[in-house]
């Protein structure tokens, strides 16, 4: 056990190492709660490329609830509704009428569906927040990843979008370094516990500290930069 703290704490940092550690034995052990932990970034929406990305076999398309094609997505019924209900986008990229892609926005407001918690994104007209990229297993070697990004920035430029938010986990360094290097700057972050019905927020964003029991939780405004 000790042997893989070490490791995690090589890879995550110490306090990360701790928390991860923390969370996978409520999670995966208890199966009654969690640790999670958001570091909340701001991505610019860049200008068009010179020479964008051919697509090739591949098309891009905006996906609707009950859309067949959703059968291809690791995504149940019950997901597809909380989503569409808040008013998200999903982009697919279609390959020979399988999606292979896809990635989801929404706009002015964020609910949160791994912890109880409402992100309001700040500039309205001028934010987006994206979630839940996917890429499938056999095309994460080519070039689908960029051309989902190339049709997602297009479709954010289209809409006057000069951000785009999202979280982290801070378990995921991996996705943290990605991100950074195509330009995403942290803009906050959250650590929730989750014990049974009671979650615990504590954040470097107003409220601060937040304590819920079965329904609700905090809202958090999270603000683009301002240069």
């Amino acid at each position: 056990m000790f042997g893989k703290l070490r490791r995690a704490s090589r890879e995550l940092g110490f306090w990360n190492a701790i928390c991860y550690a923390i969370d996978q034995a409520l999670y995966a052990r208890l199966g009654w709660g969690g640790l999670t932990r958001y570091r909340f970034y701001a991505q610019p929406v860049p200008d068009p490329p010179e020479r964008p990305l051919r697509m090739g076999k591949q098309a891009v398309r905006a996906l609707e609830l009950g859309d067949p094609a959703f059968a291809d997505l690791p995504l149940d019924d019950d997901v597809l509704r909380f989503r569409f209900g808040q008013g998200a986008v999903c982009l697919g990229i279609v390959e020979e009428g399988r999606v292979v892609a896809c990635l989801w926005f929404c706009f002015r407001r964020y609910h949160e569906d791994m912890v109880r918690a409402t992100y309001v994104l700040e500039p309205g007209d001028e934010t987006a927040w994206d979630f839940d990229v996917y890429v499938a297993p056999s095309h994460r070697a080519g070039r689908t990843f960029a051309r989902l990004w190339q049709a997602g920035n297009d479709y954010l430029r289209g809409r006057g979008v000069g951000w785009s938010l999202s979280r982290i986990s801070t378990y995921n360094q991996p996705s943290i370094a990605a991100h950074e290097r195509l330009g995403a700057r942290p803009v906050g972050q959250a650590t929730f516990l989750n014990l049974g019905p009671l979650q615990v927020m504590v954040a470097s964003l107003r409220p601060w500290i937040h304590f819920s029991w079965k329904h609700g939780g905090p809202i958090l405004e999270i603000r683009a930069p301002g240069d």
